[in-house]
Parts: C-alpha cells; structure tokens; sequence
C-alpha cells in the first residue's frame, strides 16, 4: 500500500501539486506557486547562510509567520555547514543571541536562553499532567540560575519544569532532521537542499519534508540536485518466498524440487550447509549447477525417522 494522495492541505495548493510531483520522480512546478519556492545557491556555507535569512527574515515579512511558532527549517542530514547541528547554532545567534544581564545556562555543548526553541529528546511520564513525550515542542519562558530551573511552554500550552541536572532531555529545535520530523506538521516549512547532503537526497525522503507543510514550502540550495533524486531501490532478494512460485515450477508433494526442475527453495531441514542451498549444489569441477536426485529425495523423507543427519552424498568413506 502507498499514499497517492495529501490530504492536509487543498487541492490546488503548490504544495500539494509539487509533491505528487516529487513522488512521481519529475521536479518540482515552480512557476505560478504562490505557497512554493526556490532560492537556488550551490555553495553549501552560502545555503546556510541563506536558510537563515529566509526563516528568520524573509518569511516573517511577506507571509507574517513567527520564525518560532510557525516556520521549522527541515534538512536531511544533522551534521555538515548546512546540517541541523549547525543551523541551529546559526538561528539562536540570529534569533535568541546572548545578551549582557540575561541569564542562560549551558549543558552538554548547548546553550539554553529564554526564547530557544527546544524539543523533548526522550519520554518523560513524570513531568506535566500525562508526561511528555519524545518530539514535543516548546519555547523557554523562564530561566533562573539561582532555583537552577527553567521553564517549557510546549505546543498544547502546558508549562513544564525543568531542573539543570534534566536538561539532557532538551534540544534546539530551530532546525531538524526529516527523520525527525516525521509525524508532524507545521505553517511553514524551509528546505536546504545542498550537495553535501548528496547521499540523503532522496526522493522519498524530500517528499516526507514537503508534506510537513500546511501552507509553505521554501527550498534553499542547488537546482542541479532536483532533477537527479530517485527512490532508494529495493533491497535484493536472490531467493524469493514460496508464494512467488509460478505453475511453470514443479514442487514436489513435500515441499522440494523434483527431478525435472532445477528450482530450488528452502530446505526444511535446519542444518547448516544444507545441500538445497544452490551454492551447496555445484559441481566442483565445472561449476555448473546440479539438478536434484532420486536420492536426495529418499534422505529428505527419512530424516524424521531416525536416519543418520549425514547425507549419503556428504558422508566419507573409509
């Protein structure tokens, strides 16, 4: 089963045009979107550079979204330039920088300050009415280095305490992964789509970015990078599962081969080195492919009766 169709947003949305698009491996309509974009840039520090101003400054003047509440900065990868590690460094300097007289507090390479943008890293049934759960957003409101305490106000409006020893379970969430992401929706989204990030690009997983987006959707980054994604090809599978079998291959009553057929399924016998294995069935001299006999046949039969785990074609002689 696979979803063809988006349902969070309208018909002729931008977004909802281009991600079918997307899904269908042809690039993204541009022209005439009113809710869809591209700001091309093919050097990685510049894209990053460029997100940054388009979430904090660029979108909050034409669409009046709030870069905080409304506009979450998606990207493939969490480490490089324009990986959600650094842009988000990058956002709390534009948008929460440090300041003289205001408190903040640092913990495990992380500065929290009143105004960040943090999720919830980890399942928590002891704080707030029901617990809080990993992927939960919020804004610090309050931080008070003399109570050693900070306080979350999340997304459902509830305000949750956090003692400095707990804030292991907080992250910035100026910028995350698409993995992460996941599950969720919001306003707006902003895309970075680099070179750097050449492995992620995949299609499959700029579809899941896009249909994030209820209203939005900017992407930052190279334009030669569109029309090259793809999906991820399927994993191999050299030995296919019985009910693939067709009339054309002839199985025995008990499940195996019969002489006149060189198909060779699983072995019901658990032993390793099993000879139905096709590798296990070569010939030594040629190489070729060997078809099964009468009397592997009669071997497979007896072995639940007590017959020597040996087979008489492996046993040696003295």
């Amino acid at each position: 089963m696979r979803l063809t169709q988006v349902f969070r947003q309208a018909a002729k949305s931008g977004v909802v045009v281009n991600a079918h698009r997307i899904n269908a491996g042809k690039p993204p309509q541009l022209q005439g979107m009113t809710d869809f974009f591209l700001f091309p840039c093919d050097d990685t520090d510049a894209a990053a550079a460029l997100t940054v101003d388009v979430a904090c400054t660029r979108i909050p003047a034409k669409f009046g979204l709030d870069p905080r509440r409304d506009i979450q900065v998606l990207t493939p990868m969490h480490r490089g330039p324009a990986g959600a590690g650094a842009l988000n460094g990058l956002l709390q300097q534009r948008l929460t920088p440090g300041r003289d007289g205001l408190p903040e507090r640092r913990a495990g390479g992380r500065v929290f300050r009143i105004g960040d943008k943090v999720t919830q890293i980890r399942n928590n049934y002891d704080k707030g009415q029901a617990g809080v759960f990993n992927g939960t957003l919020g804004v610090i409101t309050a931080l008070s280095t003399d109570e050693q305490t900070l306080t979350v106000r999340t997304d459902e409006d509830e305000h949750i305490a956090y003692d400095f020893d707990e804030l292991d379970e907080l992250a910035h969430a100026y910028a995350m992964t698409i993995h992460r992401s996941q599950g969720s929706e919001y306003p707006a989204v902003v895309i970075p789509l680099t070179t750097s990030a050449w492995m992620m690009l995949q299609r499959n997983l700029l579809y899941t970015a896009v249909t994030r987006a209820k209203k939005l959707v900017v992407l930052v980054g190279s334009r030669r990078r569109r029309p090259h994604r793809r999906r991820r090809p399927p994993p191999h599978r050299p030995h296919p599962p019985p009910h693939h079998l067709t009339s054309q291959h002839r199985v025995s009553s008990v499940g195996m081969p019969t002489p006149h057929s060189n198909l060779f399924v699983a072995c019901p016998i658990k032993a390793r080195g099993c000879a139905w294995h096709p590798a296990a069935t070569r010939s030594r001299s040629t190489g070729h492919q060997d078809r099964p006999t009468l009397g592997r046949h009669r071997f497979l039969r007896r072995r639940g009766r007590g017959a020597s785990p040996v087979p008489p074609w492996q046993a040696t002689t003295r």
